[in-house]
């Protein structure tokens, strides 16, 4: 991992000299986004600034135990920022209702690992090489030399499992596991992490994911599957998009 330590250090001092800070994930958020937002809020809680979170769209049921919904903002406000994070944002358009956010911020800081993203920040520090966003900001906290707690470990730990496919996609390399292997020893419990997000599904979740598979339509000689996650299923069952994203990887299993 080949950091910008220019950029890395000029975050830094950003950090230290601003008061008011904004961290803003991408709209439906994942694993991936909702890990780091809430690590980067954790790691920056120790130096008493004023942060605010901004996500468009409800965390997911499996994610609940690892946000802090009371930090998230539900309506964009003309309160100014020194400085903004964007973390696991392609573009501005993925930052949804709260798109205008960049508008009130002074400085803006991109950290991102998809080889799309468009370098729309002051700094961005982008690695398409990176398994997530979390792992990319782990490796930007450990520069810092700050202490990473338990908490903030835990998340940055669920950014990666869930970016990864639990260790399993292509996007998993060597160092992806040293690092899952330095954040579980800072105390990460893995199994009680894998539970909470794998299994621990609501009954109408449940009831969602087999409305949704019951009409999966196969082809290509039943190598090609494909199903509808349709607004009708979901109000029925009182579920978001992101309560049922398991669905795609039940797919991809054909």
């Amino acid at each position: 991992m080949n950091l910008m330590m220019n950029d890395v250090e000029e975050i830094f001092k950003l950090i230290n000299n601003s008061e008011n800070i904004g961290i803003a994930g991408h709209k439906a958020p994942d694993g991936d986004c909702i890990g780091s937002v809430m690590a980067l809020y954790e790691f920056l809680k120790p130096l008493n600034k004023n942060v605010h979170i901004f996500i468009d769209g409800n965390v997911p049921f499996n994610y609940k135990i690892f946000a802090d919904e009371y930090a998230i903002a539900e309506e964009l406000t003309d309160a100014k920022y020194d400085l903004l994070f964007m973390l696991d944002c392609s573009d501005a358009d993925r930052l949804g209702k709260f798109k205008d956010v960049i508008k009130y911020a002074k400085k803006t800081v991109c950290i991102d690992h998809h080889k799309t993203n468009q370098s729309f920040a002051d700094i961005n520090i982008i690695d398409p090489e990176m398994s997530s966003t979390g792992e990319l900001l782990y490796d930007i906290m450990k520069v810092s030399g700050m202490e990473i707690n338990k908490k903030t470990a835990t998340l940055i730990y669920v950014a990666i499992l869930t970016d990864t496919g639990k260790f399993s996609y292509s996007n998993t390399s060597s160092l992806t596991h040293m690092k899952a292997a330095e954040l579980i020893e800072l105390g990460v419990d893995v199994s009680e992490v894998d539970n909470a997000i794998y299994n621990s599904k609501p009954a109408n979740v449940v009831k969602a994911f087999i409305d949704c598979i019951k009409g999966i339509e196969l082809h290509c000689r039943d190598k090609f599957g494909i199903t509808a996650i349709t607004q009708k299923i979901l109000e029925t069952n009182n579920v978001e998009m992101g309560d049922i994203d398991g669905v795609v990887e039940f797919i991809r299993e054909i």
